[in-house]
């Protein structure tokens, strides 16, 4: 029966949530997980009117659909085996950066070979997001209180994408286009990339 307990809490070991706040990797990968979900709740909402503004119809619309998804769906099982070979960090480091990258061709884009590489860059960039969102509060955190770190976390995501229509319909309204919160966007990206590639993660198990 002790050996049976000892393995029980050896298990379940971990961080509480208010010790995962306060480390800076919880706020890196939420924060970064949730600018993905802000930026893609607008730009899925607005992508037809977005397109027409680069000059392109209804047809690139679904090819862009097509190509994000298809991307995806191969990144997510490369990203999965990347995830467990690879740091956490230098993984969504990688994940930002290609989303910088896509943000900014999105924020120029005048080819249909272009269209191809930005569809392809942010479908995969979105499923690496996506499948080290779901793998990092238990490697980081532990166990214990997984719920509730990762309900936090997936709280600011939701709230965030929230907002993602909101903020691309004002800026459109107010400058004429779409461009100025791609380029804000690739900002901020960079600047999580960067601070991914050198977050501490802690070892929550």
């Amino acid at each position: 029966s002790g050996e049976f307990n000892k393995e029980a809490d050896t298990q379940v070991q971990g961080m509480t949530c208010n010790e995962a706040l306060r480390t800076p990797a919880f706020w890196l990968f939420g924060l970064s997980s949730a600018l993905f979900g802000m930026l893609i709740g607008g730009v899925m909402l607005f992508y037809e009117s977005i397109l027409r503004e680069r000059g392109f119809g209804t047809h690139t619309r679904d090819l862009v659909l097509v190509i994000q998804t298809a991307a995806g769906l191969v990144a997510s099982f490369v990203g999965g085996w990347a995830g467990m070979r690879c740091s956490l960090g230098k993984l969504m480091a990688l994940a930002m950066a290609m989303l910088t990258g896509a943000l900014v061709l999105l924020a120029s884009i005048s080819s249909q070979t272009g269209v191809v590489v930005y569809a392809a860059t942010m479908g995969i960039a979105g499923a690496l997001v996506t499948v080290i969102f779901f793998s990092i509060w238990s490697h980081a955190y532990g166990q214990a209180h997984l719920g509730k770190i990762q309900g936090v976390a997936q709280g600011l995501c939701i709230v965030a994408g929230a907002f993602g229509p909101r903020i691309l319909a004002q800026v459109h309204v107010t400058t004429g286009s779409y461009t100025p919160a791609f380029l804000a966007y690739a900002a901020l990206s960079a600047g999580l990339g960067a601070w991914a590639w050198f977050v501490t993660i802690p070892r929550g198990i």
